[in-house]
């Protein structure tokens, strides 16, 4: 297998970990496990083989651990990971058989799911979410909610870090991206209960109420906020106050489908009031950027890159 053969396979592996690889994406992977050679030794030696069982044995137990470095082939390592994916599917697929994910693609602006009982779903591009009825995890990035009222089922939405949002029927939004300490959540009508990780009631929100929680401090902040000015991300106009550059370039990144470099030290301290229309464009947005706020940078078709901030 080639180099370019072998990033495609990883990449649709860590995919498959999150249950959001598409049909064709999963045909590819079977393709691969058909491919792989059915005779000759897998391992070197002895000691070889005991390494990568304790590994495999390890990455099982654990729910996928990031796994151990080591110089070796890399058909040793495609039979390996071979073992690994197919025992974990077995294992986890009775507790989740009909998670469907869904990831929307950079720079295609907003995606819009109905999901089975007709609530809908926004999601921000470059965000990533998978859904089971009316039980939705969002893995990284943005997305709106319009719920469908059902008092038999409430619908609930998980992030990563363990926050939940329950609520009956109503329509609001759940920021966790990746990049940022924080989890937000704004109800744009009805009401929803906030959850931590401990399943620990932490607030009741209604119309125009907001929650910052830090995921690190267990710690948050509810005040007020005008929903629907916030929700206009929906039709794919942003407005940023107070934002961190952190935010603002994975706003960049999904919007524009480009690579955005800077120092994370070095842009840590300001923060950004900015507003991104439909019809905004990259360079233009970038311009903005230095004729107000100083930031320099250098971009090369989808590449940007910031150099620092003029004082």
């Amino acid at each position: 297998m080639n180099k370019p053969e072998e990033h495609i396979i990883q990449s649709l592996l860590e995919k498959h970990a999150l249950g959001i690889c598409t049909p064709e994406e999963i045909a590819v992977l079977h393709e691969w496990y058909d491919a792989f050679p059915d005779k000759g030794p897998a391992f070197a030696d002895e000691e070889e083989k005991k390494y990568w069982k304790n590994d495999i044995k390890t990455a099982v137990m654990d729910n996928i651990q990031p796994w151990k470095v080591r110089k070796i082939n890399w058909w040793q390592i495609a039979a390996a990971a071979v073992v690994v994916v197919a025992v974990a599917t077995f294992l986890l697929k009775p507790w989740e058989p009909e998670y469907i994910g869904v990831m929307a693609p950079k720079g295609k602006g907003v995606m819009r799911i109905e999901l089975p009982d007709n609530s809908i779903v926004w999601l921000q591009a470059g965000s990533t979410l998978r859904y089971e009825g009316r039980h939705v995890e969002l893995i990284d990035g943005i997305a709106g909610f319009s719920v469908v009222q059902n008092s038999d089922e409430p619908f609930t939405v998980r992030t990563v870090s363990g926050l939940n949002v329950k609520v009956l029927g109503t329509e609001f939004t759940v920021k966790a991206l990746k990049e940022l300490p924080d989890v937000k959540v704004y109800v744009e009508s009805g009401a929803v209960q906030i959850s931590d990780s401990s399943n620990a009631n932490i607030a009741v929100l209604k119309t125009d109420q907001q929650i910052v929680y830090n995921i690190a401090t267990h710690q948050f902040i509810q005040d007020s906020v005008h929903a629907a000015e916030e929700a206009r991300w929906k039709t794919g106009e942003y407005t940023l106050d107070n934002a961190p550059f952190a935010e603002l370039a994975r706003i960049l990144k999904d919007q524009f489908d480009t690579e955005i470099r800077y120092n994370e030290r070095i842009m840590a301290p300001y923060r950004f009031n900015i507003r991104i229309t439909p019809v905004s464009t990259l360079p233009q947005i970038l311009d903005m950027l230095h004729e107000i706020s100083g930031v320099n940078y250098t971009i090369n078709g989808n590449h940007v890159i910031i150099t620092g901030v003029s004082q």
